[in-house]
């Protein structure tokens, strides 16, 4: 199980979830500028995708004749004032879902551009932030667009699937199965957009994964990380996992340590717990829940980092 980079307790961070603007457009190339006049632009209540925040403004309903929302282009676009980041810290811009051929820019540099919704994206962006008026843009192209492209036919056919070329296409159906769900595509941020100041440490991917053998548990964890200081590096890690007051530790080995910030650490291991209680159905016994956690110490920091 892969666990989001996120949750330490050193970062800070803040959810961009209000003050956005909206706006259809024409399908267009990945070079087509954003729609430049503020009449084509419109304010809504909250981050949300196409159809529910269409729906907030009253200008569409269920009720309504099906819109064809995968026929066009959505922009979205936020401004917003952000502190810049000082010695020994780093400020991230993070997509926790973006639906679905997503382009994104920041103050006109471009940032990432994604092409499946189920896949999180967090960029450094420490150098690219202002005090104040900071542009966030996100074009989501037209899927139809997409999927009119000429491609290998499918060995058979899914007939609640409008078009059989959503195979090629790492997005929901729904929305897209008529009679078997509302006619409204998933379309835009699905997920929470953030901004997150994180200092110490910068935990990229936790993967963790829970086995049982006999009557002992596994827990083997693999981290990848990097001191966000040039001063600093990861010293150790250790994985902790406790259950009603009984706590059990390991230190997981370096793999690759890093010498400085600028690369990146992993460290890999393995904790047996004996006598693990097991998770049951509530049928079958009690559900026993673990909890897992990392302390990780990184020089020039008094406190492990949780």
């Amino acid at each position: 199980m892969s666990l989001p980079a996120r949750g330490i307790s050193h970062h800070r961070q803040t959810l961009l979830l209000a003050d956005w603007f909206i706006c259809a457009a024409p399908p267009g190339d990945g070079g087509q500028p954003a729609p430049g006049t503020q009449d084509a632009w419109t304010a809504i209540k909250a981050l949300k995708p196409v159809a529910a925040a269409l729906r907030d403004l009253n200008q569409w309903s269920l009720d309504e004749p099906a819109r064809r929302i995968d026929a066009q282009d959505w922009w979205y676009r936020l401004t917003f004032d952000a502190p810049q980041a000082t010695e020994g810290e780093a400020v991230f811009l993070g997509f926790d879902g973006l639906a679905t051929l997503a382009q994104v820019w920041l103050n006109d540099v471009a940032l990432l551009v994604s092409t499946n919704m189920f896949v999180a994206h967090a960029v450094d962006v420490s150098r690219l932030l202002k005090a104040t008026g900071n542009t966030l843009l996100i074009r989501f192209s037209a899927l139809d667009t997409e999927l009119g492209a000429k491609r290998k036919r499918p060995r058979w056919r899914a007939p609640m699937i409008e078009n059989q070329q959503l195979r090629w296409f790492r997005t929901t159906v729904l929305g897209r199965t008529p009679g078997w769900s509302p006619p409204a595509a998933v379309v835009g941020p699905w997920r929470d957009i953030w901004l997150e100041r994180r200092s110490t440490i910068d935990v990229q991917a936790v993967r963790l994964r829970a086995i049982v053998d006999g009557t002992d548990g596994l827990v083997s964890c693999h981290l990848n990380g990097q001191a966000v200081a040039d001063t600093s590096r990861i010293e150790s890690v250790n994985l902790q996992i406790e259950r009603q007051g009984r706590v059990e530790s390991h230190f997981l080995e370096p793999i690759s340590p890093s010498s400085t910030a600028a690369a990146t650490a992993t460290y890999s291991g393995t904790l047996r717990i004996k006598g693990v209680d097991l998770w049951w159905p509530h049928t079958h016994g009690d559900p026993a829940l673990y909890q897992a956690s990392l302390r990780i110490r990184v020089t020039g920091c008094a406190d492990a980092i949780t």
